[in-house]
């Protein structure tokens, strides 16, 4: 039996590194009698292997590593990917499907569309004795039609649970606006097939941002999932001013998602940086072979990429960089634009962020504590860490209640993970040279977000420094989009 402290150390390792790890057993046995007749010196090494087994089938190892969320990551792990361009390409339907079958994401939109609707009606905009008993939902991007189920779903909620018996249900009026004409056709199969729907619903064939509705059609609530990793590598901002722009919120509407903040955080990777080299030498798309264009090594390490992060580790607690809030005060404005700028500075830890794990999943206090208790011996200093690029992820605020004490949430940010949410992974920034941090230095990371009217895009750089001097830097990645741009 391994000592208590051990069998800590195997049990997160198992956690951490997952069903990949392969364990090596050597050595002179020491813990069974040499007998050449014992069934146990036959055995070999049969002892010391059912007891990893053991430790793996502990609750605490199998609640992380068997769940149906673990499961439908597995094929994703380290594995990158090119960020959507959902303005630029329509989107298939086997990414739509993916995106459905996330149980937590849909959950929280319905239950902060009923806070909407119960806000509405504490406010007097609609339902008690407004006389007015119609609530006018729209769906944005609503794809094959999941939010205006969820949607409808809050109505129904509404008027099951929350409705005094001597007032009149409320009646929604929903508008589904989408521009694939795949997820239109299907959107007009569901309001024929579902129940209720055809007495509710339009269907409306176009960018959000060129939408034109009747003046009795105008939004009192607009839900949208636009959200990218990054919060807003997606264009929601772009997509969602535009939709207000082109009039198709009421006065005094409200937004689901209300606003969302894009994170930042150091990571240390040479397996995510040795697989985004390797994608200088795959082809740009499926119609070069052999001797087509190469990716280029530039632009491999210029792209941000989404990944699901597994054999990588974030180093510090991540940090706020850019935030949007809708519907936009400053839409208007004419000197104020989606384009942003944050520095962020990242203080020495020697523990290196212990508790972050990968970068991916909620923040693990019980590692963060075994970490504080760990003994540092008087005069000793780390090792240092070497930095391979950033990882990104968002926290969103889908609504706020202005009557109750309630709000909703998603995540996938460390310190606030949705538990079980599954529809987004982190975006990776690589460095094409990585920076080594030494113990006592500061990282100091800079990212824009930068637009021209045709395109976005993001430029980043790392420096690291102490005591106020500076020790090295990288240069800034993706300068005016030369690598990598999303399209408007």
């Amino acid at each position: 039996t391994l000592s208590k402290k051990m069998q800590v150390v195997i049990e997160w390792i198992m956690k951490r590194g997952g069903d990949k790890i392969r364990w090596v057993i050597e050595g002179e046995k020491k813990h069974f009698p040499a007998d050449e007749n014992s069934q146990n010196n036959t055995s070999g090494y049969l002892n010391y292997l059912q007891y990893l087994f053991h430790l793996r089938s502990r609750s605490d190892v199998t609640e992380v590593l068997d769940c149906e969320e673990a499961k439908a990551e597995s094929s994703y792990l380290d594995y990158l990917q090119a960020p959507l361009q959902p303005l630029a390409d329509n989107l298939e339907f086997g990414t739509y499907e993916t995106f459905e079958r996330d149980p937590v994401k849909y959950r929280n939109y319905e239950s902060a569309v009923l806070l909407a609707i119960r806000d509405g009606v504490n406010l007097q905009k609609w339902g008690g004795n407004t006389g007015n008993n119609v609530v006018n939902l729209m769906v944005v991007g609503a794809g094959r039609g999941p939010l205006v189920r969820a949607s409808l779903n809050a109505v129904k909620r509404y008027n099951s649970t929350c409705l005094s018996p001597s007032l009149q249900p409320l009646t929604p009026r929903m508008l589904a606006v989408e521009k694939n004409p795949s997820a239109v056709i299907f959107l007009h199969s569901l309001v024929a097939l579902e129940p209720g729907w055809k007495e509710v619903v339009r269907v409306i064939s176009s960018d959000m941002r060129e939408a034109v509705v009747a003046e009795e059609e105008k939004a009192d609530i607009v839900v949208s999932e636009l959200l990218g990793s990054f919060g807003d590598n997606e264009l929601s901002p772009e997509c969602l001013d535009g939709a207000e722009k082109s009039g198709l919120m009421k006065p005094g509407a409200v937004s689901i998602p209300t606003n969302y903040i894009s994170y930042i955080a150091p990571l240390s990777s040479t397996k995510l940086y040795q697989e985004a080299k390797a994608q200088a030498y795959s082809a740009t798309d499926g119609t070069h072979g052999p001797m087509g264009q190469p990716f280029g090594y530039l632009r491999a390490m210029e792209t941000p990429y989404v990944v699901r992060s597994h054999a990588a580790t974030q180093t510090h607690i991540e940090k706020e960089c850019f935030t949007y809030v809708h519907p936009n005060p400053d839409l208007n404005d004419p000197s104020k634009s989606n384009s942003r700028f944050v520095r962020v500075e990242f203080e020495a830890d020697e523990k290196y962020g212990m508790g972050n794990g990968c970068g991916y999943g909620l923040y693990n206090q019980q590692d963060a504590k075994l970490a504080e208790a760990s003994e540092i011996v008087e005069g000793e200093v780390g090792a240092g860490i070497t930095i391979h690029g950033l990882t990104g992820s968002f926290d969103s605020l889908l609504y706020k209640s202005q009557t109750e004490n309630f709000e909703e949430h998603i995540s996938i940010a460390p310190q606030t993970f949705s538990v079980g949410m599954f529809s987004w992974f982190p975006l990776f920034f690589p460095l094409r040279d990585p920076v080594f941090l030494p113990p006592g230095c500061t990282a100091g990371v800079n990212i824009w977000r930068l637009g021209d009217g045709k395109k976005i895009w993001y430029e980043w750089s790392v420096d690291i420094m102490k005591e106020g001097s500076l020790v090295s830097s990288t240069p800034v990645h993706n300068p005016n989009g030369r690598s990598y741009q999303v399209g408007l």
